[in-house]
C-alpha cells in the first residue's frame, strides 16, 4: 500500500503514513491530539482543521482534493501527501486545548478507556484537564485493545500514544499518580495484556513499580485486583470503605460497569460488566461527550421537549440526556418496555418521526438501534448487580447506601435512571453521586501517604467475580434487558 507524507505547519514536522490512515490517528502519532467529543461520528465539528491535499471520507471512498479548507479529522482518510495547518493552541496543547499558565508539580491521571482525566495541582490551586484516549483507533473497549495488543507493533504504538498524550498534558510535573482499569495500566506500562483477555482472565501483575515512565518524574500507580477489577474501582471503593457499618453498593458507570458490595470487615464481592461506551456518547448515532453544544438534560414541559445545552446550536446528546429522553419516551408510550419504538400521536414537539427513528434537530436523531445499544448497557448493569447481591447473600432491601461514581453520574437524573431499571430498586437506600472517584483516589495518593497502603488492603479483601463464568448470567442478562419502569429491579 502507498505511503504518503503529512507536514504540519508552522512547525514543519513531517511523518509518513499508509494510504487510508485516518487523519486524527496520524496526527496523534505525531503528538497532536485532536478533541473528538462525538467519538468520531463526524457530527459535532469540534475536530475540524485546515488542510491541503488528497483525502477521502470514511463513508465515501472517492478521493478528492482539499485546499485551504477545514475538514473533520475524525472522518478524513489520507489519499496523498498533505499539509495540516494548526493554530498555536492546537500545536502546543493538542487534544486538551487547555493553556497551562503555570507550572504544576503534581498531576493525578485517570486513564479511562474512552476519556483520560487529569488534575494538575500545587496543593494551593488545581487545574482539571481531559482528552479522548488516543488508543481508540484500536477499539472502543478493552477487549478490542487486548486483541490489538497481540501484535507487538500495535502494542508499542498504543503505549507511545498514551504516554505522549499524558506527557503533553502534565507538563513538567515532578510527581504523577495513575489510576485506571487494568488493561489501560498494562498498556501504559508495556505489560503483556494477553492474560487479561483469555480464560481464566488473570492479572499476573497487580502491584506496579514506581519508576519514571514520562521524564524523570516520580510515579505512583494504584494497585489492581484482577483483569477486570482495576485501580479505578479499587481506588473508588477505598474512598468509601470502612466509613461505617452500612451495607454499601458502589458502582462506577463508564465503558465498563464496575461494582462492589461493601460490608464492614468482610470480603468485598466485586465485578465488572461490559456496558459498552453507550453512556459516554459512543456507538450512538447522536451521541457526544460533554462539550459546548452537547445536550446534557431533556425535560418535557407542556407537550414540548426542553433541551439543556451550552452554546448556540445543539450538536448531540450526552449519556445523561439519553437517559432523560428514554424515560420520557417510555412514559409517553413511544417506546414500550421491550424497547420497541412506536409511532404515536403523543410525541412531544418539536420532534418528528422519520424513517429510522425520531429527529429532534437537523443533526440529532435517535434510532431504534441507539435504543437497543442503551438497552444492552442497561441489561448488563442490572444483571451484574443482581448476581453481585446473590454472591453477597443480600436482598436488595438490605442495602443502606448506593454510591454512583464516574463523570456520567455527576449530571444524572436519578429518578429517570431508576425508572429505566439500570439497577435494582434499592428502595431502603440513600443514593449519592461521588463524581470521578478514580481521579479522586489518584489525587489522594499524592496527599495521603497512608492511602496507598489502605488501597492495597482493600484490594486484598476483594472477591472478584467473573460474570461470564456464572451459570445464571445469561438468564439474568436476558431478564434485565426490558425497561421495567422501576419494577424489574426487585430481586
Amino acid at each position: 500500500m502507498s505511503l504518503f507524507k503529512i507536514r504540519i505547519e508552522p512547525s514543519g514536522d513531517c511523518s509518513q503514513f499508509t494510504q487510508g490512515t485516518l487523519l486524527m490517528d496520524a496526527l496523534a502519532e505525531m503528538g497532536v491530539f485532536i478533541n473528538t467529543p462525538c467519538g468520531g461520528n463526524g457530527h459535532c465539528g469540534k475536530c475540524r482543521i485546515q488542510v491541503e491535499g488528497w483525502f477521502s471520507q470514511t463513508d465515501d471512498a472517492k478521493p478528492h482534493l482539499v485546499k485551504d479548507y477545514e475538514i473533520p479529522a475524525c472522518r478524513a482518510r489520507l489519499e496523498g501527501d498533505a499539509i495540516v495547518r494548526l493554530d498555536r493552541e492546537q500545536g502546543e496543547h493538542g487534544n486538551s486545548g487547555t493553556s497551562r499558565q503555570k507550572h504544576f508539580p503534581y498531576a493525578a491521571v485517570d486513564i479511562g478507556t474512552t476519556t483520560v482525566k487529569l488534575r494538575l495541582s500545587d496543593f494551593k490551586s488545581v487545574q482539571d484537564d481531559s482528552f479522548s484516549n488516543p488508543q481508540r483507533r484500536y477499539g472502543h473497549d478493552v477487549i478490542s485493545r487486548i486483541g490489538a495488543a497481540a501484535d507487538p507493533v500495535a502494542a508499542s504504538k498504543m503505549q507511545s500514544l498514551i504516554r505522549g498524550a499524558i506527557k503533553n498534558s502534565v507538563g513538567q510535573a515532578q510527581t504523577v499518580s495513575f489510576s485506571g482499569n487494568t488493561t489501560m495500566l498494562y498498556l501504559l506500562l508495556g505489560l503483556d495484556t494477553s492474560p487479561l483477555g483469555h480464560a481464566p482472565f488473570t492479572a499476573p501483575v497487580r502491584d506496579f513499580c514506581t519508576g519514571s515512565i514520562l521524564n524523570n518524574e516520580k510515579v505512583l500507580i494504584l494497585p489492581v485486583a484482577d483483569a477486570f477489577i482495576g485501580a479505578d474501582i479499587v481506588g473508588g471503593v477505598s474512598l468509601v470503605a470502612d466509613r461505617d457499618s452500612a451495607n454499601i453498593f458502589f458502582i462506577d458507570l463508564g465503558t465498563n460497569g464496575e461494582m462492589a458490595l461493601i460490608r464492614n470487615d468482610r470480603k468485598i464481592p466485586a465485578t465488572s460488566c461490559a456496558m459498552g461506551p453507550a453512556l459516554e456518547g459512543m456507538n450512538i448515532s447522536c451521541g457526544i461527550s460533554a462539550c459546548t453544544g452537547a445536550v446534557t438534560h431533556i425535560k418535557e414541559q407542556c407537550g414540548r421537549f426542553n433541551f439543556q445545552f451550552d452554546g448556540d446550536t445543539p450538536l448531540g446528546l450526552t449519556g445523561t440526556a439519553m437517559i432523560d429522553l428514554l424515560a420520557i419516551l417510555l412514559k409517553n408510550g413511544i417506546i414500550d418496555h421491550s424497547g420497541k419504538l412506536h409511532k404515536t400521536s403523543t410525541l412531544p414537539q418539536p420532534a418528528i418521526f422519520e424513517t429510522g427513528g425520531i429527529r429532534f434537530f437537523e443533526n440529532i436523531i435517535m434510532t431504534q438501534q441507539d435504543i437497543r445499544n442503551l438497552q444492552l448497557a442497561k441489561g448488563a448493569s442490572l444483571a451484574g448487580a443482581r448476581l453481585l447481591l446473590n454472591r453477597a447473600g443480600l436482598d436488595q432491601k438490605a442495602v443502606d447506601k448506593v454510591y454512583i461514581a464516574g463523570a456520567f453520574g455527576e449530571n444524572l437524573d436519578i429518578d429517570n435512571f431508576r425508572q429505566l431499571g439500570f439497577l435494582p430498586s434499592f428502595e431502603n437506600a440513600d443514593w449519592s453521586f461521588l463524581g470521578n472517584t478514580s481521579l479522586q483516589a489518584a489525587e489522594r495518593v499524592l496527599t495521603d501517604a497512608d492511602f496507598f497502603l489502605h488501597a492495597k488492603n482493600i484490594r486484598d479483601r476483594m472477591d472478584s467475580i467473573n460474570l461470564s463464568s456464572l451459570p445464571d448470567f445469561q438468564r439474568e442478562y436476558l431478564k434485565a434487558l426490558n425497561f421495567d419502569n422501576g419494577q424489574g429491579g426487585v430481586t
